[in-house]
């Protein structure tokens, strides 16, 4: 598997609103520039895993929509 280590997030609990979406496109574009050699590329069924994997990933290391409720910040 390619996902991409947590420390490569630009981290906050609470990122806002561009921030999120922002890094959601980083996390996309890493994976799909990252596949490996020999073909340059894994198949897209994988890289889309891999994806998927880092955005739950991220998802889970952020406040939840819930959080954001309770701190004021939605």
């Amino acid at each position: 598997m390619n996902t991409i280590d947590p420390r490569e997030f630009s981290f906050t609990r609470f990122p806002k609103h561009d921030r999120i979406n922002s890094e959601m496109h980083n996390i996309v574009s890493r994976n799909i520039h990252r596949s490996p050699p020999p073909l340059g590329r894994e198949h897209a069924r994988e890289t889309l895993n891999d994806v998927i994997a880092d955005l739950i990933q991220y998802r889970d290391n952020i406040a939840s929509v819930e959080e954001y409720v309770e701190k004021n910040h939605l």
